[in-house]
Formats: structure tokens, C-alpha cells, sequence
């Protein structure tokens, strides 16, 4: 009986990875399309590249053919003044609408909330770029609200598909952490606290998903796609700043404060204060905890009223993460 289980057992796992092979020829062909229609798009744009030329050089005119070309072939006079066409181009022909851990082609990144070890537990994986969309471990987007001029930039073609930040000399400006707290599932449930440090924790995920700076040239072009690199964004930006209040520029006048040098600055008051930019990363389990209340209700709620948009956070609580 124990042999036959594990024969059905190995026979899903080839499955399995048959499927995810597929799944990569396919997202393989969809890409290579896409940049072919880009390509033509592009042709067609240029001055003197349009297919009135090619009417021109072929068509038979009056005095050779005997033949007058159809009205749909002749260019108006004003010609060359109207707007170009709207492009209906998208990123990929074919859409994912969730990414369920148990489904074919999605693997997410490992996550371990609460564990010491900043690589043990995990980046916080949101990203749906075709290279990260099969290693979501975290629902939501980045930005928040701010996330609809992110798309709003790629639809208008404002920003490239494929554009990623540049991280060069965007380190926190002060050094926060490691604390206890850090290391306790419990304690901090509402934003991820090594947020401040993804780009330099996670750059070897970053650069490629198996470590390594470019695909493996033993892997097919199709295998490749899921070695590509994953798409990751800190959640905490630190910076530091001057703030000048008014009550403290009286005080500092009057005697009853006296600049430091350290704290207060000058003469005028001014602060040498560090900032600190949070975005939410809630842990759902943990806030659920907190509030005293079923996680499956907080999941159904949270569904409810962000109007639907998000049919993982009721369908599997494998995924724990919710980034606003």
C-alpha cells in the first residue's frame, strides 16, 4: 500500500513539474510576442516607414494599370497632422488573476515570520512583474494608494515595464536594529522590521531568484523565466532632517533653551531629527491576535471592503502578509 502512494506521490511531482515547464514555455511565447508587436508598433511610428510607401511601389497607377486605387488607400491632405493611434499594447496576452501557493507555476518565497535571522525569515514578496508574480508570498501591492500612478506610469508609457529602482546610496542614514522584539512573532504584526534593509539583505535574490547573477546557460529559455530576478522594495525609508519650530526659535531667544549642538543646533531652534517613511505590512495571524478576533473573519472582512480586489486573502491563509 506504502509503495503504491508513494508511486501516485511521485507521478503528481512529475506532473507538477511538467506543468510548470509549460506554464514557462508559455509565459516564454507570451513575452516574445509581446516585444514582436512592440516591435512592429514601433515600425509603424517612424516617419517615412508607414504602408503608404509600399502602396506606392506596388500599386498599378492609371497611366501603367488602368487602375485607380480605392479611396482607402489615398491619405487625406491633412495627413501627417493627426494624433498617432492609441496603443492597446499590455505587458503579457495572458492575465493571472490570483496566486494561490498550491497552484501550477507558483512557488513563493519561503517566509517565517519572527525569525531572527533576517534571511531565514524571508523578503516580503509582493511584486507582480512576470519575473516575481509566481514567488508572491505577501498580497497587496507597494505604495498603498500611490499604487494607481505606478500603473498609471506603465499604461501611459511613462516608465518602462521593466524598470526597477536603483538602490545606489539610498542606505538608511542611521542604523536601526536588531532588536528582541524583531525575533518575536508577537510583537510586531503591522510592518516588516527589517523593511529599511531589503535591497542589501536580499540583493542575491534580487539579482536571481537561485542566486545567481544571470540564468544558468545549461536551463532552456523557457526554464530560465523562473530563474529570473526577483522584484523586491524596501517598506521603510530613514533618512535624516532639520525641523524648525517657532516655539523652540522663542525659547532658544529667551534662554530657556540652549542649543546643543547634537539635538537642538543653532540658534534658531532647528532639530537634527531622523524620519521615518512606514509602509504597512500587516502579518494576519498576528493581527487577528491582537484584535481578538477568528483570522477567517478579519480575512473575510478585509475582502469585503477593499472592494473585493484581493480573492487570495480569503482563499488561502498560507498567505499571511498584507502590504497596503
Amino acid at each position: 500500500m506504502a509503495s503504491g502512494l508513494d508511486d501516485v506521490k511521485e507521478a503528481l511531482k512529475v506532473i507538477t513539474l511538467g506543468q510548470t515547464k509549460l506554464l514557462s514555455a508559455v509565459e516564454a511565447v507570451s513575452r516574445r510576442v509581446g516585444e514582436l508587436e512592440k516591435s512592429q508598433e514601433e515600425t509603424a511610428r517612424r516617419p517615412g516607414s508607414s504602408g503608404n510607401d509600399s502602396l506606392k511601389a506596388t500599386a498599378p497607377t492609371p497611366l501603367t494599370g488602368g487602375f485607380t486605387p480605392p479611396p482607402s488607400t489615398v491619405l487625406p491632405a491633412e495627413a501627417g497632422t493627426q494624433p498617432a493611434p492609441v496603443s492597446s499594447a499590455t505587458p503579457s496576452a495572458r492575465v493571472v488573476l490570483t496566486t494561490y501557493p498550491k497552484q501550477i507555476g507558483i512557488k513563493p518565497l519561503p517566509m517565517e515570520w519572527g525569525a531572527a535571522d533576517p534571511v531565514q525569515r524571508g523578503p516580503v514578496t509582493v511584486s507582480r512583474v512576470p519575473s516575481t508574480i509566481g514567488r508572491r508570498n505577501a498580497i497587496g501591492a507597494h505604495g498603498g494608494s500611490y499604487s494607481i500612478y505606478y500603473a498609471l506610469a506603465l499604461a501611459s508609457k511613462e516608465l518602462n515595464a521593466d524598470h526597477k529602482p536603483d538602490f545606489t546610496n539610498t542606505e538608511p542614514a542611521v542604523n536601526i536594529g536588531p532588536f528582541p522584539q524583531w525575533a518575536d512573532p508577537k510583537k510586531i504584526v503591522a510592518m516588516d522590521p527589517w523593511g529599511h534593509m531589503v535591497p542589501w539583505l536580499f540583493k542575491d535574490v534580487m539579482q536571481s531568484d537561485n542566486g545567481e547573477s544571470a540564468p544558468p546557460a545549461r536551463l532552456s529559455p523557457a526554464l530560465c523565466l523562473i530563474s529570473l530576478a526577483v522584484d523586491l522594495r524596501p517598506t521603510i525609508a530613514i533618512t535624516r532632517a532639520h525641523m524648525k519650530l517657532p516655539e523652540l526659535e522663542e525659547s532658544v531667544k529667551s534662554g530657556r533653551l540652549v542649543p546643543d549642538g547634537k539635538v537642538c543646533i543653532n540658534a534658531l531652534g532647528e532639530l537634527s531629527v531622523t524620519k521615518f517613511a512606514v509602509e504597512p505590512v500587516w502579518y494576519l495571524p498576528g493581527v487577528a491576535e491582537r484584535f481578538n478576533i477568528d483570522e477567517g473573519t478579519l480575512r473575510r472582512s478585509l475582502f469585503e471592503h477593499t472592494g473585493g480586489m484581493y480573492p487570495e486573502v480569503i482563499a488561502s491563509k498560507r498567505q499571511g502578509l498584507w502590504t497596503t
